[in-house]
């Protein structure tokens, strides 16, 4: 008895049970509701959402890791990967299913863009690997950043998780003007691509910024335009006709 507590420990590390904080399978998409297509529709939209909270998540993990130099935090961001590709497989798996049924051309319409618009987030999700693998790297290294290329960073970061959080509320709400919204973010984060690289190409100059940090900086800024790309492109799907009923929003 005095060892019960002791014995329960030990066996959660040999035999751990499933992460409960890591919902694999999709919670939407039931097979009936296809033959139902606006409500199908709708429940792939709910299942996007969902997959496009997570890789928000994992890319805010990612940069606070990178932040406060801790790698296991960082490394927590990447345990979502397989729950987002999961996710991708099952809601393409629904639409394409959805696709065969006897569906108006109005609706018929919605699953192309729906189809793009989760294979935008899923690399997303890819780009989240790329910046975990860049801030190990940094660390492990212990790379030096100067001041001005860490608030750069930060700067770039604050748009690219606005611009998730903006994505995800004109999935979210059918709203077209936070989907502008997500454009001029995309251009704003274009922008300051730029003005950072030279900024970076100015450090470099004056010996201000060590080279090997240098590179790291430049394929961050890099992944972070990715990112932007691919939420401009779910803007547009949402912009373009990525559209619901509104007794069908939430």
């Amino acid at each position: 008895m005095p060892f019960t507590a002791f014995c329960a420990r030990l066996l959660e590390k040999i035999i751990p049970g499933k992460d409960n904080s890591l919902d694999y399978a999709p919670k939407f998409l039931e097979p009936h509701l296809l033959n139902t297509p606006s409500i199908a529709i709708e429940q792939a939209r709910k299942e996007l959402i969902r997959m496009t909270e997570m890789v928000k998540a994992m890319v805010d993990k990612a940069m606070d890791g990178f932040f406060k130099k801790d790698i296991g935090m960082m490394r927590d961001a990447i345990k979502k990967e397989d729950a987002v590709d999961n996710l991708q497989s099952s809601i393409t798996h629904y639409l394409v299913e959805l696709s065969e049924k006897s569906l108006s051309s109005e609706m018929a319409e919605k699953i192309p863009a729906l189809l793009h618009s989760v294979n935008d987030i899923e690399r997303v999700g890819d780009i989240s690997e790329n910046l975990v693998e860049l801030g190990e790297r940094a660390i492990e290294k212990k790379l030096p950043f100067s001041d001005k290329a860490i608030k750069e960073l930060r700067e770039m970061y604050s748009e690219v998780t606005a611009m998730l959080g903006e994505t995800i509320k004109a999935l979210e709400l059918n709203d077209v003007t936070i989907a502008r919204k997500v454009w001029g973010r995309e251009k704003r984060i274009n922008k300051l691509t730029e003005i950072f690289g030279k900024n970076h190409t100015s450090r470099l100059r004056n010996k201000a910024c060590n080279i090997v940090s240098g590179i790291i900086f430049l394929d961050l800024l890099s992944n972070f335009e990715k990112i932007g790309d691919h939420l401009n492109n779910v803007a547009d799907a949402v912009i373009g006709g990525l559209q619901w009923d509104s007794h069908t929003t939430t």
